[in-house]
């Protein structure tokens, strides 16, 4: 694969468990630029593409589960677009290949990351395991 491609998958309305359900656009390009209001160390981003489908999901079954642990105001959750947004303020330890791909930050410097999309449940238990692992 070449450097800068990503893996993803195009659907718009698909059907889990027999409900159909539509997938809304991204504010990944939004939520780039948006402040984080907070002193914390450590930050997780979210990188993604619009047209990425499991990145949607993501932000629909995972991040609210997020949101509602005390991870969220210690250690903040925000969105990159790969399509629009730069990498340069980050020093990743390598290539994004995988979309969505969870960075977890100190001082953004990459410590951990979690490729490809997983449940809520999976989610909190890997962001657990990087937290408690990171410097």
């Amino acid at each position: 694969m070449r450097s800068g491609a990503y893996k993803f998958f195009i659907v718009g309305v698909f059907v889990v468990m027999g409900a159909m359900v539509a997938i809304l656009p991204s504010r990944a390009a939004r939520d780039l630029t948006a402040e984080i209001a907070t002193t914390s160390e450590y930050e997780l981003v979210v990188l993604e593409v619009s047209r990425c489908i499991y990145c949607k999901l993501f932000r629909r079954d995972v991040v609210p589960t997020y949101n509602a642990t005390s991870h969220a105001k210690s250690v903040p959750m925000r969105f990159v677009d790969l399509d629009h947004g730069s990498l340069s303020a980050f020093q990743l330890t390598g290539p994004i290949e995988t979309v969505p791909t969870i960075v977890l930050l100190h001082h953004r410097r990459e410590v951990g990351r979690l490729a490809g999309h997983i449940g809520p449940e999976t989610f909190l238990h890997a962001v657990n395991r990087l937290l408690s692992e990171a410097p």
